[in-house]
């Protein structure tokens, strides 16, 4: 099985019952051979850089999953056929996403703590 990011924009009028709805579909497409949904990352609305099929504005939604290159072909059709995503994209992903950050990134730190570092002259 590969590791796979899905990215798609959804119509801004869709409510939330309808993004979720839309959202476990994607789920059960995906688990239907034994895949796996990583994480799911609800961006927000963004707007688009030019006009797409008469939308201006798009609900963004990441998804991290692990699926059988034979079973991808799937989720495309699911994604190009479903009525509410103005657009997408399936990229292959080489390892999974990292789950967590490294302590120095938790606390906002560009460097993890403990490191000895010179002052400059």
């Amino acid at each position: 099985m590969a590791w796979y990011q899905a990215t798609f924009a959804l119509k801004t009028e869709l409510n939330e019952e309808e993004r979720t709805t839309l959202l476990d579909g994607f789920k059960k497409i995906v688990s239907h051979d034994k895949g796996e949904v990583e994480d799911i990352s609800q961006i927000g609305v963004r707007r688009f850089a030019y006009v797409v099929e008469k939308e201006k504005e798009g609900f963004f939604i990441t998804v991290n999953f692990q699926i059988n290159s034979s079973e991808v072909n799937r989720v495309r059709e699911f994604l190009k056929t479903e009525e509410g995503i103005v657009r997408s994209m399936i990229t292959r992903r080489k390892a999974p996403p990292k789950k967590e950050k490294e302590e120095g990134e938790k606390n906002g730190q560009s460097e993890p703590r403990g490191l000895n570092r010179e002052p400059h002259p």
